[in-house]
């Protein structure tokens, strides 16, 4: 499961290198449909544009919004994927019903990321807006105001298996 494995590898295995949210959320479902890891070919080819990539799961999934009464709870292994515009802008992947998992997650939550590095945040840390209109929507890490789209885990690997076989 994609969930699964995204937070067994994160820590340490991709950390030597400066990557991006789409890039390590590409690897991660690449790796776990493919049962191989992807080389500098399947990102100079069929990965080549990550944020389209990540752009093509957003008619597969739904809207999240703030709950009413108690907790938000994700579908672990989902594509967490913050959108402005239309345009995916940081994606993450849930490893269980409170927590996500990715990278280059600075300012996205009210916790710590690493900058192009691996962390892990409780969805708590989401910053809601709040109000009576628009309060479904999420803060980004630069202040703007995105919606969140949860990707099951089904429709993304599908897409990696449609592009990359």
């Amino acid at each position: 499961m994609l969930a699964n494995y995204a937070a067994a590898i994160a820590p340490g295995a991709l950390n030597p290198v400066p990557i991006s949210c789409h890039v390590a959320s590409l690897y991660w479902l690449f790796k776990d449909e493919l049962k191989r890891d992807p080389v500098l070919a399947d990102f100079t080819g069929p990965l080549y544009n990550p944020t389209n990539v990540i752009g093509q799961m957003l008619p597969y999934g739904r809207r999240i919004t703030k709950p009413v009464f108690g907790n938000l709870a994700l579908t672990a292994g989902s594509v967490i994927v913050f959108v402005q515009n239309q345009q995916p802008r940081h994606s993450c992947t849930a490893s269980t019903a409170n927590t996500v998992v990715g990278y280059n997650q600075t300012n996205w939550f009210t916790g710590l990321g690493v900058n192009h590095g691996f962390s892990q945040h409780n969805i708590t840390e989401i910053r809601w807006r709040g109000g009576l209109s628009n309060k479904d929507d999420v803060q980004g890490n630069q202040g703007s105001w995105c919606q969140l789209i949860a990707v099951p885990e089904v429709a993304a690997r599908a897409i990696i298996r449609q592009l990359c076989t």
